[in-house]
């Protein structure tokens, strides 16, 4: 199940007349649904009253996100963008399911239709599971436009959250799981030193169950490579998704220093900031990357209107909430996803969780140079995808 909030200032009419169903899914474009097979699918899923939902209601009867957590999921949006929550005056909640299979129907759709209803409707997003408010164009940059059968799963779909325990241990939690029909993931009892690199590895077990796996325990790549850990149930925690949540157990324990254990044999050591390339494969990786990046941005440019994406590897400070420097040598290396490129560098959205970055979000609005990429990964529209050297390097646990 994939479920959103449109917030839009729009009249009772204007809303009743963009929710006619043949009007809304002849509105699905290739820029949020992929090739022509997908697109069909996906409009199948929105002409269905049974697999999608979509209700209005006053925001006011509603209730609208306020406070400290509202500035929060607003971190994305600009300040003019931010005044006009108060005009936003109705939402529309958009409810998509469907079977769970690798093409993931229902998170298709739902983030398809919400573009759409969000941009005729000139309103925001909320995604309540991941806790962000985002403008269209934004929030359309998360649309599912591989082909079908393709791994429907990345970074910026989901969330992984991370709590500091009353015993000082870490508890780290994905969100939005269920939109692909798999479980959430947790790891608990983590030391805080290793729970950078415990996000890692539990993005990666994310992946896999997002593209079916169904077995433990788990290891980070096929072909007989030793299982990092087991997967068993765990109860649930107040406010953790209305889902399925397994939790990572190192093999034979689960106590801190197994979890230490794990992430330094997985990494090579503990450290926290752990992408940081500071190894000779990844400093290759990193000048491999920064040789191709000419090449890949200008396809970029060229295939972004047909659906492509780009996320790039870039280093941030790390700082406490407000902003201050903690360490001045410390970086955390993190995703970001591209929505525009000049002479400047880059600018755009980023897809990691941050620990160490404490003024960021995941969502926050960045910008970055050219020169200081490490690595990318170029997804085409025809579902190709180049780049991700360090992803292999670091998870393959080399």
């Amino acid at each position: 199940m994939a479920a959103f909030a449109v917030l839009t200032p729009a009249s009772e009419a204007e809303v009743k007349s963009r929710l006619v169903r043949d009007a809304l899914a002849r509105g699905v474009a290739w820029d949020v649904c992929g090739d022509g097979a997908s697109c069909t699918a996906v409009r199948a899923v929105v002409l269905d009253p049974h697999a999608m939902t979509l209700e209005t209601r006053r925001v006011a009867d509603w209730g609208m996100p306020s406070g400290e957590a509202l500035e929060t999921m607003t971190a994305s949006l600009t300040a003019a963008e931010k005044q006009t929550l108060p005009s936003l005056s109705r939402v529309i909640l958009v409810t998509a399911r469907s079977p769970v299979t690798r093409d993931a129907l229902a998170a298709r759709a739902g983030f398809a239709a919400t573009s759409v209803l969000a941009t005729t409707l000139r309103g925001l997003v909320y995604d309540e599971t991941l806790h962000r408010i985002e403008d269209p164009r934004t929030f359309a940059g998360h649309a599912i436009t591989v082909p079908l059968g393709a791994s429907a799963w990345r970074l910026d779909r989901v969330n992984v959250v991370l709590y500091e325990q009353d015993d000082g241990t870490a508890r780290l939690l994905t969100l939005g799981m269920r939109r692909f029909g798999a479980p959430d993931v947790e790891v608990e009892g983590a030391s805080m030193n290793a729970s950078h690199a415990m996000g890692t590895l539990v993005d990666r077990v994310a992946e896999q169950l997002a593209a079916g796996a169904t077995r433990a325990p788990v290891a980070l790549a096929d072909g007989g490579e030793a299982p990092i850990g087991d997967l068993v149930e765990a109860p649930h925690h107040e406010g953790d998704p209305d889902n399925i949540v397994l939790r990572l157990v190192p093999v034979g324990a689960h106590d801190p220093r197994a979890y230490d254990a794990l992430v330094a044999r997985v990494f090579g050591r503990i450290d926290g900031v752990v992408d940081a390339p500071d190894s000779a494969e990844l400093v290759a990786v990193a000048e491999r990357a920064r040789a191709a990046l000419p090449g890949v941005l200008d396809a970029y440019a060229r295939e972004r209107s047909s659906g492509a994406t780009l996320l790039v590897k870039l280093p941030f400070r790390a700082t406490s909430p407000d902003g201050a420097t903690t360490d001045g040598a410390a970086l955390e290396w993190m995703w970001v996803a591209v929505t525009g490129v000049d002479d400047a560098g880059i600018a755009g959205t980023l897809a990691n969780t941050p620990v160490y970055a404490a003024d960021l979000r995941s969502g926050s609005p960045v910008e970055g140079r050219l020169a200081d990429v490490a690595d990318y990964v170029f997804e085409r529209a025809d579902g190709g995808k180049q780049g991700g050297e360090s992803i292999r390097v670091l998870g393959g646990g080399r």
